[in-house]
């Protein structure tokens, strides 16, 4: 299953705002500029994710997004959701053809992976998220100079 670009440019902004402060009001333009993304793009995923609740515009000289919702409550699955709706991979998984009951044997099957795959976006946090990006920071960077 892949994730749209909006799906994966979302949850990086989310990350963005959770280690760039949490709380305190990050620009797009910044946002942006360490994605490596157009800010008029971050501008589209950040309506989607507001109309989640997932984050909140402050407005102001210091102004921009931030996290609407605790670390620890935000899932990828909300991110999924919010910017792709709700992931089936049953629907569109098997053409119709003479086979009627190997198409609804796999169709069953591709439910129950979206499902796992469901499951799987539940469990990870925006926190947990946070947590590793922390601790890949501090690791020290490699030097392959000769």
């Amino acid at each position: 299953m892949k994730l749209s670009t909006r799906s994966r440019y979302g949850a990086r902004l989310l990350l963005d705002l959770a280690i760039q402060g949490g709380k305190a009001a990050v620009s797009l333009g910044a946002t942006a500029a360490r994605q490596g993304v157009s800010e008029k793009y971050l501008w589209q995923v950040a309506a989607a994710l507001k109309t989640a609740q997932l984050v909140e515009a402050v407005r102001g000289a210091a102004g921009g997004y931030r996290l609407a919702r605790p670390l620890r409550s935000i899932t990828l699955k909300d991110v999924v959701s919010a910017l792709d709706g709700e992931v089936d991979p049953a629907d569109r998984a098997e053409p119709v053809g003479t086979d009627r009951v190997a198409a609804g044997v796999m169709r069953d099957a591709w439910r129950e992976a979206g499902r796992g795959f469901e499951q799987a976006l539940e469990a990870i946090t925006l926190e947990a998220l946070a947590d590793r990006h922390r601790a890949r920071s501090k690791r020290p960077a490699m030097d392959f100079a000769i």
